[in-house]
């Protein structure tokens, strides 16, 4: 072979090799630029740490640090009647003993007014509103003068007094007349809630949440006839207000009078 081809062919392979030392040595391109977003970024949420139920707390049970928790809640969401650790660090320690007025659910969160601190009374007296009285009146046990033994505690009713009809008619001649409505049903005999969704066992007594002066009217009430339970619907209820008839001592405006098995309704005198 030729020096002059042997020269060509060095030359040629000298260059292949700076050729490719220089492509495999350039830096990689640049990465592009992220791009630009034109919604302003969210805000960050801020957080309270606020205490909740770690379990369902039932009626009328002892509420213990075991059976709360703290959470984060939303500051936004926060209402005065929570209890937040920033307010009342302590309130773990503070809640122990005290009595649930009602039901509380897993998760929700614990409130001021759904507990209360009583070591020496009885239940009723830890449930009942400020001002309001618990007062107990016979019922059948066997459920005819309580709609069929469906009323359970914390249902509402009307209560109607059966008896005598004094107003002008014949011996023996009876009146059936509404005196409250959407009174709350407190315990039905010693059942003081509904247990699992089962319809509690009828007793002989209903206790009801009423008024001291509400107390006197069911009391002589009492004396005069029958008192009977009358199931409300749930989608009737007027929240905590009980109406009753003959509350300002006045009787009420009107009343049904049974004669001989025909009711007409007529006015009060």
């Amino acid at each position: 072979m030729k020096k002059s081809r042997l020269l060509f062919m060095g030359l040629a392979i000298a260059s292949g090799v700076i050729a490719w030392m220089l492509t495999g040595n350039d830096p990689p391109p640049p990465e592009p630029a992220p791009a630009q977003s034109n919604q302003p970024a969210a805000p960050a949420v801020e957080l309270e740490d606020v205490l909740v139920a770690a379990h369902n707390i039932e009626v009328g049970v002892a509420v213990n640090p075991e059976d709360v928790s703290w959470i984060q809640w939303p500051r936004s969401a926060v209402t005065d009647a929570m209890i937040v650790r920033s307010r009342t660090p302590d309130a773990v320690a503070d809640i122990k003993g005290t009595i649930s007025r009602s039901v509380i659910y897993e998760g929700d969160p614990l409130r001021r007014d759904k507990l209360i601190k009583s070591q020496n009374a009885g239940y009723l007296s830890t449930i009942l509103p400020e001002g309001m009285r618990a007062m107990a009146i016979n019922i059948d046990a066997g459920g005819s003068t309580s709609a069929g033994g469906f009323v359970l505690p914390n249902d509402r009713v009307d209560i109607i007094l059966v008896g005598q009809d004094d107003d002008g008619g014949k011996p023996g001649d009876m009146s059936a007349q509404t005196i409250m409505q959407n009174v709350r049903v407190l315990a039905i005999g010693q059942n003081i809630q509904e247990k699992n969704g089962e319809k509690v066992v009828v007793g002989s007594t209903a206790t009801l949440e009423v008024t001291p002066r509400q107390a006197e009217i069911l009391t002589l009430s009492q004396r005069k006839g029958q008192l009977s339970l009358v199931l409300r619907s749930i989608t009737e209820r007027k929240g905590d207000k009980t109406d009753v008839a003959q509350d300002s001592g006045r009787p009420s405006p009107s009343l049904t009078i049974i004669r001989f098995g025909t009711a007409s309704t007529m006015g009060k005198r």
